[in-house]
């Protein structure tokens, strides 16, 4: 009994203690209450402050402030801001209440008309956010003298409730007009000489219905929420065969049960040189060493400079930029060069290529949005110990019958990933 006490108070055992109510406090606010959806009667209003803004010198910068209503006591908050990438852009988004998140997915730009904005509150205790306080803020640069807009979507708050449960509360926001404001999306085509509908004027003390949050639709698998028309190939299009083979997170050196030893497989050909952006499905199947194969046909220009995107019904979008990718640890490839050349060829007919020797990892579920976040991890957690169809169809990341600790593992892992590659 002495030699017990003994141990118990020396140091290290007490460093211990500490650090397992710390990750017990954590836990507890992130998992173990699984989220729920707006309650009736319950959102979320951005604004922008100051708005209008005028930026009309080139290379000029403003900073505004994102403000939002009511009060909320929250865990964490995210929204995008949509801009017209050829008018103005954003600089540099600055954080005050909580930080940038890297369990929401992080934060930055979705090509150059979309900037997202994922904050999260680190601290044990949730952070109370107020009206009169700025919750972002975020620098604007002109690049033209033309009028635009900043249009916010998206918007997810957090809200901590008085039983510790999480409440994703969403809603919407007005857009901030600069030097006049012109709707970004859809952008009409202007005849000379045509009458262009002005912008509607937000009346002071309407009433503004807020942006209804687009939830996950069962449509075959986006590649993230901004999605770019394809372009026309330029070249002679002929008909080229991937056969691929493909290495998937989690499952290692078996075959899935039954059914499950057939997956759906979105691969995108990519090619900025003759304007090829086209995908097209294939279903692969597995042998008992893990090893997934399978075949996918594009009507597409044969040539070098090809890129190939890979993305799994509950997986992260993979870029692949040579014939033979290897990485040393899944997650690793490409690496720091970040696929900087473009170095595959394919050719008329079948191309054979082994991806096998880097993974496709876990992470974005049906219906996937392109983004590891909090809506995983709880699809995840509130489905653990079920095997009916619908919950393996969702949740079994690994593909072994069953949603249990070994998926939640893999989602929790994936959250450092965050989204799709491009």
């Amino acid at each position: 009994m002495e030699d017990t006490q003994k141990i118990l108070k020396t140091p290290i055992y007490i460093f211990g203690l500490v650090a397992i109510i710390t990750i017990i406090t954590i836990a507890y606010f992130f998992v173990q209450k699984p989220f729920t959806k707006s309650k009736a009667g319950e959102n979320i209003t951005l604004s922008f402050q100051p708005a209008p803004i005028s930026i009309s010198t080139i290379g000029q910068e403003v900073e505004v402030s994102v403000k939002a209503s009511p009060s909320l006591a929250i865990r964490g908050y995210e929204f995008n801001v949509a801009i017209d990438g050829a008018k103005v852009e954003v600089t540099s988004v600055t954080y005050l209440v909580g930080s940038r998140s890297n369990t929401l997915g992080g934060g930055g730009s979705i090509g150059a008309n979309m900037v997202r904005v994922r904050g999260e509150i680190l601290s044990a205790d949730p952070a109370t956010y107020n009206p009169g306080d700025t919750l972002v803020k975020i620098k604007f640069k002109s690049k033209s003298q033309l009028a635009s807009t900043a249009e916010i979507s998206g918007v997810k708050f957090y809200k901590v409730n008085t039983d510790l449960s999480i409440t994703e509360v969403t809603g919407g926001g007005s857009p901030l007009q600069i030097n006049g404001g012109v709707a970004n999306t859809p952008t009409p085509t202007t005849v000379p000489g045509a009458t262009n509908t002005p912008t509607p004027t937000t009346v002071p003390g309407a009433t503004n219905t807020p942006t209804p949050t687009p939830t996950r639709t069962p449509t075959p698998t986006p590649t993230g929420p901004t999605q770019t028309p394809t372009p026309t190939p330029t070249g002679t299009i002929s008909n080229v065969q991937l056969n691929l083979k493909l290495k998937f997170q989690g499952i290692l050196d078996r075959q899935p049960p039954g059914e499950l030893n057939l997956m759906r497989v979105k691969v995108t050909a990519r090619n900025s040189s003759l304007q090829v952006d086209t995908a097209g499905y294939g279903d692969f199947v597995a042998n008992n060493g893990g090893l997934w194969t399978g075949q996918v046909s594009l009507n597409i220009p044969a040539g070098g400079g090809y890129r190939i995107l890979i993305k799994g019904p509950k997986h992260i979008q993979k870029k692949i930029c040579e014939a033979q990718p290897q990485e040393t640890a899944p997650g690793t490839y490409p690496g720091e060069s970040g696929c900087l050349t473009d170095a595959i060829t394919l050719q008329n007919g079948v191309n054979t290529f082994g991806f096998a020797g880097i993974y496709q990892l876990v992470g974005d579920l049906p219906n996937q949005d392109g983004f590891v976040n909090s809506y995983d991890t709880s699809l995840v957690y509130n489905n653990l110990g079920k095997t009916d169809n619908e919950a393996l169809r969702l949740a079994d990341v690994n593909l072994d019958g069953a949603v249990n600790t070994q998926d939640y593992s893999l989602i929790i892992a994936a959250l450092s990933i965050r989204s799709d590659e491009q």
